[in-house]
């Protein structure tokens, strides 16, 4: 795994090598626990995939916020780290 991000208390990171995931993603961790964020392109945005089951309603809102603001940086690290 490695972070590509900090920012207002949460840590954006990639899983390397990952099998079965198809849809471009991060994890950020929260204060309450982590959240699995899908990319897919510029033109979407972030979305929820999953979330650790202590992960409050609020820290879910600010990781997707942090994904969307910095989308453009978060899906070109993915493409860099998962290139066939």
């Amino acid at each position: 795994m490695r972070t590509i991000l900090e920012e207002g208390g949460y840590r954006v990171f990639v899983h390397f090598n990952e099998d079965g995931h198809h849809v471009p993603h991060v994890h950020v961790e929260t204060r309450s626990g982590e959240v699995c964020v899908a990319l897919d392109d510029e033109s979407t945005r972030p979305y929820l995939l999953a979330r650790s089951r202590t992960t409050n309603k609020a820290d879910v809102r600010a990781a997707l916020r942090v994904v969307e603001q910095n989308q453009e940086m978060c899906i070109a690290r993915w493409e860099e780290y998962h290139a066939a």
